[in-house]
């Protein structure tokens, strides 16, 4: 295109078709601005037929592509006390010191999620992997994750209202389906399968804690009574009184204060161990989730990305687009002076390739041939 204003002058609108032109002045005159709007007009044609060609493609794209509706469910994370990964309590103050997105991420594509969304009974009575048509048995299994994970492409995201220390984040489910209620479904089975693993996890977690604490409390009773015994057991054959250690020898009190800091000590373990074991059965008792849903998916009224306008928008304009190109092209062919060595040149390149390209077929076309004739040989008379 810059070729083509830089020869198409003024002089040339100036001067009729064939007059001649100073060769001197030629590179002093300046690019003529009716050049461009007369060479769109002069191919308009050109450039009207590539726009419909680009919006006609453009809307055959729109027409054969699947529509697809996304469901978002919305919840939050209770921030009184955040369950980290392992399921333990932690009172963490201001909730900004752990972000559980990277967590509930993770857990999202899980195959313990996965296999209860399979498992999740809709409206209508089915479940979810009737819906889908999935078969059943353990082979199959794998095969059910990867489709439900591939055709619902759920995805967690994250949006942290306000900015003070008091914010926290909203946390979306999103899932995707080419029927709205799907959607809305799949997204609210994948929120409640979160709920119910974090409510799983921390009840597991919560009873081995139990059982852990109870053991310990057991075995420090045991240490707390055996240290009492051999306490009574030494004063008794000494004939020593409690809170009384006048005339005792040094060897004795010595003894003896041993024997009642392993009392003192043992008793602090125990009751120590009792409050935990207290704390653990109320934890245990406490089977709400964490998870706290704020908003439920609801069907989608609109079809997610782009609309067909939107196609047939993006058609035209590449259309506009490769008309201009083939605009300049052509103006370009039609002002090029071929007699130039660079010109001369240039044509025999494309000679070259040309007869590059004739001979690739041609041997393609031979080989194809041959190997027809050995497939299938002539009849003998």
């Amino acid at each position: 295109m810059m070729l083509y204003f830089r020869a198409f002058t003024v002089a040339e609108y100036n001067n009729p078709v064939g007059a001649e032109v100073d060769p001197d002045l030629e590179d002093e005159r300046t690019p003529s601005p009716f050049a461009l709007p007369n060479a769109v007009l002069r191919h308009r044609g050109l450039i009207v037929a590539t726009v419909g060609l680009g919006m006609v493609a453009g809307l055959v794209v729109a027409l054969i592509q699947v529509p697809t509706f996304e469901a978002a469910a919305r919840f939050v994370v209770s921030a009184a006390t955040v369950r980290g990964a392992g399921g333990a309590e932690a009172d963490l103050g201001p909730f900004q010191q752990r972000d559980p997105f990277d967590y509930y991420t993770t857990v999202l594509t899980s195959s313990e999620v996965l296999d209860g969304v399979l498992e999740t009974k809709r409206s209508s009575g089915e479940t979810i992997k009737q819906q889908l048509g999935l078969p059943d048995g353990g082979a199959n299994l794998e095969a059910a994750r990867r489709r439900l994970a591939t055709a619902a492409g759920p995805r967690l995201e994250t949006t942290r209202r306000g900015t003070g220390a008091g914010s926290f984040p909203v946390l979306m489910v999103r899932a995707s389906w080419t029927d709205p209620q799907m959607s809305a479904d799949l997204a609210n089975a994948f929120l409640a399968q979160l709920a119910d693993y974090d409510q799983e996890i921390r009840s597991s977690t919560a009873e081995i804690r139990l059982q852990f604490v109870q053991e310990q409390t057991e075995q420090t009773l045991k240490d707390l009574t055996s240290a009492e015994e051999a306490l009574r057991q030494f004063r008794e054959q000494n004939r020593l009184v409690q809170h009384s250690t006048a005339g005792v020898p040094p060897l004795l009190r010595t003894k003896d204060d041993q024997l009642s800091r392993q009392v003192s000590l043992q008793s602090e373990l125990y009751v120590g161990l009792r409050r935990a074991l207290d704390q653990v059965r109320i934890a245990k008792l406490d089977d709400a989730s964490a998870v706290v849903v704020v908003e439920p998916a609801a069907p989608p009224a609109s079809r997610s990305g782009a609309s067909r306008r939107t196609y047939v928008l993006a058609g035209a304009v590449f259309g506009l687009l490769g008309g201009l190109v083939l605009t300049g092209v052509l103006e370009l062919r039609r002002h090029a002076d071929m007699t130039t060595p660079e010109a001369q040149e240039f044509a025999g390149h494309l000679r070259a390739i040309r007869e590059q390209v004739t001979g690739l077929t041609g041997s393609l076309r031979d080989r194809t041939t041959a190997s027809s004739s050995v497939d299938q040989p002539a009849p003998k008379h």
